[in-house]
């Protein structure tokens, strides 16, 4: 479960940053689980980040890098 919505929140930040409402809300993933995948895809170093980052609210996520090497990173991260 985990890894499909991961899939989802990385498709929907590929090509625009985005914040974690817009991120819910287009992905019809719960807030607080894109706040922990996004977590999770910061500790990978997964993410290009944009605004404040003093203040979560205005962070805008966007994904970082070859869309297949992330795919294929989320399966080792999740399958592993």
């Amino acid at each position: 479960m985990i890894l499909e919505k991961s899939m989802k929140i990385l498709t929907c930040i590929q090509k625009s940053p985005k914040s974690i409402k817009e991120i819910s809300s287009e992905t019809n993933i719960p807030i607080s689980s894109v706040y922990r995948i996004i977590q999770i895809f910061e500790n990978n170093d997964m993410l290009l980040l944009k605004g404040d980052i003093a203040i979560a609210k205005f962070r805008l996520f966007q994904s970082k890098g070859n869309f297949d090497m992330l795919h294929k990173k989320l399966y080792e991260l999740f399958l592993s």
